[in-house]
């Protein structure tokens, strides 16, 4: 998820009228606290309508912000939530254009441009000119990605510039995303074991070096651990070079190197549970856990919630504190077999799950007494008394959300009845899973 800046709700930007074409046709509205609603008809919302209509820039302001605080104008048609500008999840309107493109045709369009700006920088040594850079390759990206707006292009100068000032240039370099040596890293790590790549090595764009000879030598691993080793040496040696590519959160692009030096692999670092909150009244379908360091500072903070719309399983996805930008989906499988060496077992196929009210009302005093365990170790915002009743109305009002909050009690019930040493070191677990760290994922340089 991404928010709106300042420059987004400007006239002329076209996420301004892509928000004001929603408010009036009714349409769904997509907030980054998880909620989705429809926004009420108020006199406020249609006065900010208007005002983008008649391009008054003056009103705009007016309306969205209370001085230098951004008002929360924008209320549920329930009247339950309210919030404001910087709240909207703008990741629903990024690549929209004229006409809305899929969430995945969007990405490999942004992926394939930022190759295109990342291979045209190494061949100059990076363009510090960002008038340079635009002058020379903003034609080609326009077609590459014709949705391309300043946010994105700024994105992809920068980008470009890191990278050229973090890898050398190979004048072998092949520039791959899709096929080739994509194709044959995912089916070499499927017939290694991994039923995904993305969940053993997230990038996102290989530089290879003489693909065919590179693939050659590491279709002879016998296992995954000879594989990353074998590509450590050759990203250390500039001949593949994998990249993951993250949506900016800043001005400019941040480059780490992830499971590239053998130290690293085994970090002394612990990390520790923090602040975790799963409200039961309806008021969130997610479930947030939040992650400390030594000195009991937020690093991380994770959401639980349903992987799709309607009754799915779920979905762990990391951010980091300061700035929420991500640190990646955790991939479950690996979860799974982590919280088998823990004792514990994660039950996450939703079929297991009541799927009515009856359902759940003869397995009442089992949930009921779950939450008792749970309840004075998170923020649920309900008495132990008031479980039933909040889950009835779960299940009266939307039955999804219903399953999704017991398959997240069943999860945090597992991570609480941990004790001492043990929850630490599968908290510090679940961290590094997040960000794909460690002897069993691959090597690869994160750009972000």
């Amino acid at each position: 998820m991404s928010k709106f800046s300042a420059k987004d709700s400007k006239v002329g930007e076209r996420y301004l009228n892509l928000v004001s074409k929603d408010l009036q046709e009714g349409n769904i509205i997509k907030f980054l606290d998880g909620k989705s609603t429809k926004i009420k008809q108020t006199d406020d919302v249609n006065a900010l309508i208007k005002a983008i209509k008649t391009a008054k820039q003056p009103q705009i302001d007016k309306l969205l912000k209370d001085g230098t605080n951004y008002r929360p104008m924008f209320i549920s048609d329930n009247a339950q939530s309210a919030h404001s500008w910087s709240q909207i999840d703008k990741s629903k309107y990024t690549g929209m254009g004229a006409t809305k493109t899929s969430d995945a045709k969007s990405t490999r369009m942004q992926e394939l441009a930022s190759m295109y700006a990342i291979e045209q920088g190494l061949n100059k040594n990076g363009y510090n000119s960002k008038v340079n850079f635009l002058s020379d390759c903003k034609a080609e990206l326009l077609k590459i990605y014709p949705d391309m707006d300043t946010e994105w292009q700024d994105g992809f100068f920068e980008q470009q510039k890191t990278v050229a000032d973090k890898v050398p240039n190979n004048p072998n370099f092949n520039f791959i995303r899709e096929d080739g040596f994509m194709h044959d890293i995912t089916t070499l790590v499927r017939d290694l074991g991994i039923s995904k790549k993305d969940t053993w090595n997230p990038a996102d764009i290989w530089l290879v070096s003489n693909p065919q000879k590179q693939m050659k030598d590491l279709e002879s691993s016998v296992n995954v651990f000879e594989l990353n080793a074998k590509l450590r040496g050759l990203f250390k040696d500039n001949k593949v070079v994998g990249i993951s590519l993250k949506k900016m959160s800043g001005k400019e692009a941040k480059w780490e190197l992830v499971n590239i030096k053998e130290p690293d692999l085994i970090t002394q670092s612990r990390f520790y549970l923090g602040d975790t909150r799963s409200y039961m009244d309806g008021s969130s379908t997610g479930t947030i856990i939040k992650i400390t360091d030594d000195n009991k500072k937020e690093v991380a903070e994770f959401q639980c919630r349903q992987n799709s719309s309607g009754i799915s399983n779920l979905k762990i996805e990391a951010k980091v504190s300061s700035d929420k930008a991500r640190l990646g989906k955790v991939p479950l499988d690996m979860l799974a077999k982590t919280m088998q060496a823990y004792g514990k077992t994660l039950n996450n196929a939703h079929q297991r799950y009541p799927k009515t009210l009856d359902e759940f009302m003869k397995q009442e005093n089992t949930w009921q007494t779950l939450f008792n365990k749970v309840n004075p170790h998170i923020k649920t915002n309900i008495r132990n008394n008031q479980f039933v009743d909040s889950m009835a109305a779960f299940y009266t009002s939307n039955i999804s959300n219903a399953v999704a909050k017991l398959m997240q009690l069943d999860l945090l019930s597992k991570i609480i009845s941990l004790q001492g040493k043990k929850k630490d070191e599968f908290v510090t677990d679940l961290y590094f899973l997040a960000q794909k760290k460690g002897k069993g994922f691959g090597p690869f340089g994160k750009l972000y």
